[in-house]
């Protein structure tokens, strides 16, 4: 983040509530700024999250808002496409569109549904798994309705499932599509979002499936673990890297008890059985017991 937008977001977060609406406003300008626009947006959401600011100080900047969040979706709309896939996702010309558009998506959620609904809504026009799943909380919380089958649509992605389980938990709403809020299918998305992670892989595996589910002991109850098999957009600049091994799991009443991992080694290289005792004995430390 730039320092003069710090600066003046320090300004925002330091004032009394009477004397917010000056740094705030020169906030906003910056978001007019093609170099510091995320860096502007981003300092505005981290704001509101943390309630320096609210609706009622958003609401004298709320067409600039939505005229920006209308830009950002309009803008990723021509590299929409199959959500299954994830070549478009994670191409460098589309990740930094798809940031911008979802953290307008998250800002214009402070606003009242009135004025951010239509807006929020256009996000479903999209294929874009993460930009639907931002929206839809957005008008839930405000009591709005979101169409079942959009929220299908966000739960089929294994890269927001897991997202869209936990939020609507949050908003102790009983919405999760049934297919695909069972354990197993909430483990995939987990261990998604476990590749997905700087520190392993950096993006969500494009195809992710259950190979078989083990008993496992915690404390004195046992719960299944999942045994998955995984592999990345195959990029034409790499070799095909192949399917890989991942557990996930247990899952105990929608909650994760213990963790994801994956040593990323080749699926043919073990058999399951002991592809899943050489996953627990290196969580557990004592990797030296299987090899």
């Amino acid at each position: 983040m730039s320092d003069e937008v710090k600066c003046i977001a320090r300004e925002v977060r330091g004032a009394r509530s009477e004397l917010k609406a000056q740094p705030l406003a020169r906030l906003i300008e910056k978001t007019q700024d093609s170099e510091t626009v995320t860096n502007a947006i981003t300092a505005l959401l981290q704001l509101c999250e943390r309630s320096f600011i609210g609706r009622q100080d958003l609401m004298p900047h709320a067409q600039t808002l939505l005229g920006l969040c209308s830009e950002a979706l309009d803008q990723s709309k021509p590299v929409q496409a199959d959500p299954c896939k994830m070549e478009w996702i994670i191409d460098p010309d589309y990740k930094p569109i798809r940031h911008r558009a979802g953290l307008l998506l998250d800002i214009i959620g402070y606003l009242p549904t009135e004025e951010a609904g239509p807006v929020l809504r256009a996000a479903f026009s999209l294929t874009d798994p993460r930009l639907k799943l931002i929206a839809a909380p957005s008008l839930l919380r405000n009591l709005e309705p979101v169409d079942a089958a959009e929220l299908e649509k966000i739960a089929a992605s294994h890269e927001v499932r897991i997202l869209l389980w936990e939020q609507l938990r949050q908003l102790q709403m009983e919405l999760m599509p049934i297919r695909w809020s069972g354990s197993d299918q909430l483990a995939a998305s987990e261990l998604s979002r476990w590749i997905e992670h700087p520190m392993e892989l950096g993006t969500p595996p494009e195809e992710i499936e259950l190979i078989e589910t083990f008993p496992v002991q915690v404390d004195e109850r046992v719960l299944d673990l999942y045994l998955f098999r995984f592999r990345e957009f195959a990029k034409p600049w790499e070799p095909d890297q192949g399917w890989k091994a991942g557990v996930a799991g247990p899952y105990e009443n929608g909650q994760f008890v213990r963790s994801c991992f994956s040593s990323f080694e080749s699926w043919d290289a073990r058999t399951p059985e002991d592809r899943v005792k050489k996953m627990i004995a290196i969580v557990s430390g004592r990797d030296g017991e299987s090899n």
